[in-house]
């Protein structure tokens, strides 16, 4: 469905039963995105939107289309809507807390994978499959500093740095939203730039 469609059957449709929010693994987390608000706002026909900044917190995992609202509408696609105008209008969502504490009622609110499967129309296909063991030993590896949706890391290695697995290489740009990028294997640094860093698995050059 377009943004078009899925605004307008979301206008008429939705009862503001609070589920896409309740549900949302952000929102749980402890963040202040709350869709339902999103989906409020389309009956406003809002020119100003700067007041729907927390629609930049929704990391679009699609759960609350895929398994919240309970008349198939859809939140994510809202967001994504306001997260356009947001841009357009040259306003991004600043931070005023570091910290966040997950909401008591999320051990209550996590979905069971098998009804999520039901509801997408996967049952079929979830059978048992043989898994094959293999031993994955690259020569070097390319990990991108841009993964997500957010602002790319910013290298915090240089070429010739020895790192471990699961060392920081790349850290969130300060007043952004991001996520920080490890090193997977250990290794030396042998390339960086603003996309990537290159390390070279194994012995040390």
């Amino acid at each position: 469905m377009t943004i078009p469609q899925a605004r307008i059957v979301s206008r008429t449709a939705c009862e503001q039963c609070r589920m896409c929010t309740d549900l949302c693994p952000r929102y749980l987390l402890g963040h202040h995105i709350e869709p339902h608000k999103m989906m409020r706002a389309l009956s406003y026909n809002l020119e100003d939107v700067s007041e729907l900044k927390i629609a930049q917190l929704c990391c679009e995992c699609n759960a609350c289309e895929l398994y919240s609202c309970q008349a198939n509408l859809h939140p994510k696609t809202v967001n994504v809507l306001y997260k356009q105008k947001l841009a357009e209008q040259g306003i991004r969502y600043q931070p005023t807390q570091i910290e966040f504490k997950p909401r008591e009622a999320r051990e209550y609110r996590l979905i069971p994978s098998k009804r999520l499967i039901a509801k997408i129309g996967l049952t079929s296909f979830d059978k048992p499959a043989p898994v094959t063991q293999l031993e994955f030993r690259p020569e070097s590896i390319s990990i991108s500093l841009s993964q997500h949706i957010g602002a790319p890391a910013v290298p915090v290695v240089a070429v010739g740095q020895q790192v471990n697995a699961g060392q920081l290489i790349g850290k969130i740009p300060d007043n952004s939203l991001g996520a920080a990028v490890h090193a997977s294997f250990p290794g030396t640094v042998t390339e960086v730039s603003d996309n990537s860093i290159v390390i070279k698995v194994g012995s040390y050059v």
